[in-house]
């Protein structure tokens, strides 16, 4: 299933997120609770920071669909911090919801790195009009089973594009 919401602007970035409802397969949960936790930037007592250096942290103008857990759980949290320094009190409740599903599914816990001081958020960032500062993709946390649906489903994806290229 394929969803838009919210206003599409005329920008040559034309970033959105698919969020499948596909049943997710047991095993695939297994290997993604045994990657997140062998595999992060900052991995301590079951904790993986984010966002990750193994996945995507910059979501541009690349012509790429995104579909890892951390790809997906960079992209989550780099739209909370955008909405902590925006002082969006949003930022709370889904920072919550993002660690309740992630504890749930896969018996990780996890934190973010929040880059406040960054104001051009040069090592990780979601391309203007594309991202919560905009009001843009963040369909995944209406609750916590459309964001169960968008991090632990290999088939919802992240896709970037832009229309300056082919």
């Amino acid at each position: 299933m394929k969803e838009r919401l919210g206003y599409v602007s005329n920008s040559s970035s034309s970033s959105f997120i698919v969020i499948s409802t596909d049943p997710v397969k047991q095993e695939y949960i297994d290997s993604t609770k045994t990657l997140l936790k062998t595999i992060s930037w900052d991995y301590k007592d079951n904790i993986i920071m984010l966002p990750n250096k193994e996945g995507e942290m910059q979501f541009g103008w690349q012509h790429e669909e995104y579909h890892g857990i951390i790809d997906k759980l960079n992209f989550c949290a780099i739209q909370i911090c955008y909405l902590k320094r925006d002082n969006d009190d949003r930022w709370e409740q889904y920072f919550e919801m993002l660690r309740d599903v992630v504890y749930s599914n896969f018996s990780v816990n996890i934190d973010i790195k929040w880059f406040e001081e960054d104001e051009y958020c040069t090592d990780y960032y979601i391309d203007h009009q594309s991202s919560a500062e905009e009001g843009q993709n963040i369909e995944m946390f209406a609750d916590e089973g459309k964001l169960e649906d968008f991090i632990c489903n290999p088939k919802s994806h992240i896709f970037n594009s832009n229309d300056n290229s082919y």
